[in-house]
């Protein structure tokens, strides 16, 4: 029970059925009478019900639907993404594409199938190596807006030690491209700054939850 369905079936599940059903009615499930005598679900991060993609999928599937499309969905997003990032640095088709379905089948992605919070949080990696290659090229602010958006929207689906683990690589990846290719002070001094405005605006789209 405990290799694949245990946390699934005990935990995410249900409480995404309470989600379908609160969004159903308009409403978010901040609260749930069905756990001992009430529960805060907004409390448990793992919940997911400030999280973008459950909160469309669940409000118009029906629950089993909803989790079986989420679960595929994320597969394929992480591909998707990798596969894009890949070709957009040079690598050639398939390359990329082995790249993409050993990034998204990965052990990691496997192991973890129960854990749907981490599988939320880990495909959007690649997404904000496209946005920051993207900046790189062009230097607008968009590119570097929607970084921030995509690390929201990475917070927003709960899973801080995986968040940790890409706000880490983001500052070293963006520190890495930005200093090796501005020189002097003012250059550099806005680089930091831009850095700071990514995580706090990132960050604070994550405090909804």
């Amino acid at each position: 029970d405990d290799i694949f369905a245990s946390d699934l079936m005990n935990d995410r599940y249900p409480v995404r059925v309470e989600l379908s059903g609160s969004l159903k009615e308009d409403r978010l499930p901040l609260w749930t009478p069905l756990i001992y005598t009430g529960f805060p679900l907004q409390a448990n991060p793992e919940s997911g019900i400030t999280y973008p993609l459950n909160i469309f999928l669940f409000r118009f599937l029906s629950p089993s639907l909803a989790l079986n499309i989420s679960i595929l969905l994320k597969f394929f997003l992480a591909a998707l993404f990798l596969f894009f990032y890949l070709r957009m640095i040079g690598v050639n088709p398939s390359a990329s594409l082995f790249g993409a379905v050993a990034f998204s089948w990965c052990g990691f992605f496997i192991a973890h199938v129960k854990h749907l919070n981490m599988h939320d949080a880990g495909i959007w990696l690649p997404l904000l190596l496209i946005f920051l290659e993207r900046f790189r090229r062009q230097r607008r602010l968009l590119w570097l807006l929607l970084v921030a958006i995509t690390l929201g929207i990475q917070t927003l689906a709960c899973h801080p030690q995986i968040t940790y683990y890409t706000i880490l690589f983001l500052i070293s990846y963006f520190l890495w491209q930005e200093l090796s290719a501005t020189k002097g002070l003012h250059a550099r001094a806005m680089a930091l700054i831009y850095l700071g405005l990514i995580l706090i605006l990132g960050l604070g789209i994550g405090m909804i939850q």
